[in-house]
């Protein structure tokens, strides 16, 4: 009675005035203390209380000593009971196996645990869960889910704890489709899902990025702990807020909030690190953007089908940072990364295994491949993929990315067929006629500029004027050329006309 009430002090003064003690009033006690992180070292001290009146301990005694030797994380004195065990002939009762495998797990001696794990001749769901969970623990992430399907394989019966044990490993190793299969096992096989199992999937599809599902789930937790909380509000919040960043002109905001997730761990998620290389990107910050893309191990999808656009230097380090390009996940977007690094071979081979193994191609991969194929003057083959592409909605812009190649090849004939073909839909789209001016100055065909620029001025086109800002205290100030609508115009054309007169001209003269 005490013991269950955790009341140590009364069930000890209790058992000091039982008149004759056996081994069954000493086991009580011992694994009582020896379930307390706190008193675990009061455990053996009954035990040789124990052996010096006489008593022989037996496999319960043998059981609770592990446990409390595990709590002490005293690895010396675990082996001399696990000798005293051999001795003793204990190894024969599983939960003296189990206990030892306990013991070697939590002390951190994988190799140990493994071979009591292995010596056992009839393993069950506790030994089965106390391997995985060492090896869980002890960061033999890869092996995890190979035991579970071993155990699978052996008939025993996962528990709710095991599904969430493996959970976790998938969890830690982003491991989205292994994740997916457990799932799918809980469902098919009925298995109740109580509140830790939740949020156990609930952690595994945040930390994979699938926040869709991750919801799902959350939505069916009717009473969820601090835990799940936790687990919900810190993936969403980070993403949220780390994506609002994104479009201030500035990473002032968004780099605190990525050495927060540096602290707390959160920059390990594929979800937060997209979001981040987002951030960075939209901040022409290439250099920190890679360095979190290189950092992940596992190049997830959504890495690489992040909607930011990312330029020629982060994506070739992206590319890069890949040891071999045929292991990236089917469907991602490896099309726009060969784009940007020209790499019209690699980009045509991705583009063939997508429609060898029935993967159908999405709007962006269209207009990188025409991108690709105007860019290395291959138009013919450009203006085929735009003719055989089904996205309609992208018939101007694949035109004008293959108009805005003509400026730097010259080719003037296909600059105009590209603007032909964007001024038939809109007559009015003034960027293809700029354009049209770019390419016509490039092959220095003057009254053609000319003449472009007359037909503009008569449809009363005018190019959007460019803006320039500038950041102050925490304010950003925009203006365009002769711009004198700023509320402090007064106070900084004087400021200018000072620093204007303090200007010294450079000359061309040899300055020595």
């Amino acid at each position: 009675m005490y013991v269950l009430s955790w009341s140590f002090a009364d069930a000890q003064l209790l058992f000091d005035k039982m008149p004759q003690r056996n081994v069954v009033s000493y086991n009580v006690l011992i694994s009582a203390y020896s379930r307390s992180p706190h008193d675990a070292h009061v455990a053996f001290g009954l035990f040789d209380r124990l052996e010096n009146e006489g008593l022989s301990p037996n496999g319960l005694t043998s059981t609770s000593l592990l446990q409390a030797s595990a709590g002490l994380e005293n690895l010396v004195m675990g082996c001399s009971l696990h000798g005293q065990c051999v001795k003793m002939g204990f190894l024969n009762n599983v939960r003296v196996q189990t206990s030892l495998l306990g013991m070697y797990s939590n002390r951190g001696d994988v190799e140990c645990a493994k071979r009591a794990f292995c010596s056992m001749i009839d393993k069950d769901a506790i030994a089965w869960n106390s391997i995985i969970s060492g090896y869980v623990k002890n960061g033999k992430l890869m092996e995890s889910p190979e035991l579970f399907h071993t155990m699978l394989r052996e008939k025993v019966n996962p528990t709710r704890f095991t599904y969430s044990l493996v959970l976790n490993a998938c969890a830690k190793l982003e491991g989205y489709d292994g994740g997916k299969l457990v799932h799918a096992q809980v469902l098919l096989l009925g298995t109740y899902i109580d509140l830790p199992l939740q949020n156990a999937l609930l952690d595994m599809y945040c930390s994979c990025g699938d926040t869709h599902t991750a919801y799902k789930v959350f939505l069916r937790i009717e009473n969820p702990d601090l835990v799940t909380w936790n687990i919900i509000i810190d993936e969403y919040t980070f993403a949220a807020v780390i994506s609002g960043t994104s479009g201030v002109p500035s990473c002032d905001y968004g780099k605190p909030l990525h050495a927060q997730t540096e602290k707390t761990g959160h920059s390990k998620s594929v979800y937060i690190g997209s979001t981040l290389i987002s951030m960075y990107v939209n901040n022409d910050d290439y250099i920190s953007s890679q360095k979190i893309f290189s950092s992940f191990l596992h190049k997830d999808a959504v890495l690489w089908t992040e909607d930011c656009n990312l330029d020629s230097y982060t994506l070739s380090s992206a590319l890069s940072a890949c040891a071999d390009l045929v292991t990236l996940r089917q469907g991602e977007m490896i099309h726009l990364a060969c784009s940007h690094c020209g790499l019209v071979d690699k980009c045509r081979f991705f583009w063939n295994y997508m429609k060898e193994n029935g993967l159908k191609p999405g709007s962006k991969h269209y207009s990188c491949m025409i991108s690709l194929l105007s860019r290395f003057g291959l138009w013919e083959e450009a203006e085929k993929m735009i003719i055989e592409s089904p996205f309609v909605d992208d018939y101007v812009e694949s035109w004008r990315a293959i108009l805005s190649s003509c400026i730097r090849s010259g080719n003037v004939g296909v600059g105009i067929c590209a603007a032909e073909n964007i001024l038939n839909v809109n007559a009015e789209d003034n960027g293809a006629s700029v354009l049209l001016m770019k390419v016509y100055a490039a092959a220095g065909i003057w009254d053609d500029v000319s003449e472009t620029r007359r037909k503009m001025r008569k449809l009363m086109v005018e190019k959007e004027p460019g803006l320039s800002w500038i950041e102050v205290r925490n304010d950003v100030h925009v203006f365009c050329s002769g711009d004198q609508s700023h509320g402090q115009n007064g106070d900084v054309r004087p400021e200018l006309s000072k620093l204007m007169g303090n200007f010294i001209p450079i000359v061309d003269e040899e300055v020595t």
